[in-house]
């Protein structure tokens, strides 16, 4: 496919603040990180990979590229049950992509217009997303940056794992006064799951930030929407005494929510009343908590999902069978 004069403009200013960051003396300013959030998908089906940030800083134009390859080391492979030694069939397929469908990057305006290029290889698939918001507000909020749609291969197979990486070669962000950003980041991975198998969900902790606040929030890695549901989230009262701060992200869908605080355990009912509640998946319900820095330092950090508490309903109202993680807070 034929590389637009934009993109080779793009490419030769990522190529410029790189030399110029590692040429300049003195303090280098924080770089804003884009961090790819790890995905799962089925055969045949529709991968959301979604990029966000960490801090709050606005980008006027900007374009990103995502390289996808398999992982050259693959997890052990799964023995098929009651067939000793037998391992299952991985897929075949190098680059797990038949399509790129589409893509949506968020602006507070509301004004972020896109144009894609999705490039073909026998090792990798290039994503060149180039962008422009006239009102620069794309990320005037830090959290989900964009998301691009995919089609999966047929070829791929349960277990395959792929990288979804951001090629800063050729990745460029400008701010309001058309001044270049510098970019880092991190990538994330597409797994394979079965479409039999459970979909994952895992209470999700972020380091504590200079406040002593650190957001612990239910999240979700595909596209499946939710028409309603709960979430028990478990936690230590100890370490985190008072009542957090809950919200839901409406990048990540219209989503609405009752919520019951019991001891050591907050039960969040929500419903989307469009059924668009997690098509873009990620931290679909955040909660924001103090630490008590003088709780006994033994005291147990974990945070989980109650089984006996979370549940989600799809369109349908078919309840949806869920595989739950929990996490430690840092």
């Amino acid at each position: 496919m034929k590389i637009s004069a934009a993109t080779i403009f793009w490419t030769l200013l990522a190529t410029l603040v790189l030399a110029g960051s590692a040429a300049a003396g003195g303090v280098e300013p924080e770089p804003l990180t884009l961090r790819v959030h790890d995905a799962t998908a089925v055969p045949n089906g529709i991968a959301a990979v979604v990029l966000r940030t960490y801090a709050a800083r606005p980008i006027r134009q900007g374009q990103v590229c995502l390289a996808a390859r398999r992982l050259l080391r693959q997890p052990t492979p799964v023995v098929k049950k009651g067939m000793p030694g037998q391992p299952v069939n991985r897929g075949t397929s190098a680059v797990p992509f038949a399509a790129l469908l589409g893509a949506a990057v968020f602006s507070d305006a509301n004004d972020a217009v896109e144009q894609l290029q999705f490039l073909e290889g026998e090792l990798d698939q290039i994503t060149m997303l180039e962008f422009d918001s006239p009102s620069a507000s794309v990320n005037m909020s830090d959290g989900p940056l964009m998301v691009l749609y995919y089609r999966m291969r047929g070829d791929v197979a349960p277990g395959d794992e792929y990288e979804i990486e951001v090629d800063l070669a050729n990745t460029a962000l400008v701010d309001p006064d058309q001044q270049p950003l510098l970019v880092d980041a991190r990538n994330g991975r597409l797994r394979i799951r079965a479409p039999s198998d459970p979909v994952d969900v895992s209470a999700a902790a972020e380091a504590p930030d200079v406040s002593n606040t650190v957001m612990v929030s239910m999240q979700t890695h595909e596209p499946i929407a939710i028409a309603s549901g709960q979430l028990g989230l478990r936690y230590s009262q100890g370490l985190m005494p008072e009542l957090p701060k809950i919200r839901i992200d409406p990048r990540h869908g219209n989503g609405q929510r009752d919520v019951v605080y019991t001891r050591d355990l907050i039960v969040v009912q929500f419903w989307s009343p469009d059924n668009s509640l997690n098509t873009v998946p990620g931290d679909i319900v955040s909660f924001y908590f103090e630490i008590d820095m003088n709780a006994d330092p033994g005291i147990d950090r974990s945070v989980w999902l109650d089984p006996a508490f979370t549940y989600f309903y799809d369109l349908n109202g078919t309840a949806v069978t869920l595989g739950l993680e929990g996490d430690v807070i840092p």
